[in-house]
């Protein structure tokens, strides 16, 4: 929660197996997270109770050595929904960015994947912080800037590059 940075994904149904599928992924791209926050979801709760009855399956030498490769799962406390208010509102984002660029409009599984990344991308470019006017100035963090190492530019083509 420190970085903000935002992973979209698109999944074709709300279970813990498409839940660990999309896991796989993540943590292929973005590395294996130390801690995983989120609601109650019940493909969430599925998807650490699986996960942790697969390490309690391995062999205890195993398990000394891979010990540090479990992911913690923090979930909210039941009936708490403001405990992720947080990431709440990055999903509200998110809404604005669909109904933007598409409105109420039915669009196939492709574009609306490809929506999705370049919402990504949009709300992973926010400034974390104050955002000065003056060019001398130095670029502010987004999250972009951490995952990437550097600033994502976003071309205009009727103007000059900008963050």
């Amino acid at each position: 929660m420190t970085t903000r940075a935002v992973h979209l994904d698109l999944l074709f149904s709300i279970n813990t197996n498409s839940f660990l599928m999309a896991l796989r992924p993540f943590v292929a791209r973005r590395g294996k997270p130390f801690e995983l926050l989120s609601d109650r979801g019940t493909n969430f709760k599925g998807g650490e109770r699986e996960l942790r009855e697969a390490f309690g399956t391995l062999h205890p030498d195993l398990q000394d050595q891979h010990a540090s490769q479990q992911i913690k799962f923090s979930f909210n406390p039941p009936s708490a929904p403001h405990f992720g208010d947080c990431w709440e509102r990055e999903i509200r984002s998110l809404k604005q960015g669909l109904q933007a660029t598409h409105g109420s409009q039915s669009v196939t599984l492709v574009v609306l994947r490809t929506f999705l990344i370049e919402i990504e991308g949009i709300l992973n470019s926010k400034p974390q912080g104050y955002s000065s006017s003056d060019i001398a100035d130095p670029d502010t963090i987004a999250p972009n800037s951490l995952l990437m190492g550097r600033a994502r530019r976003i071309t205009d083509p009727d103007g000059p590059p900008c963050v």
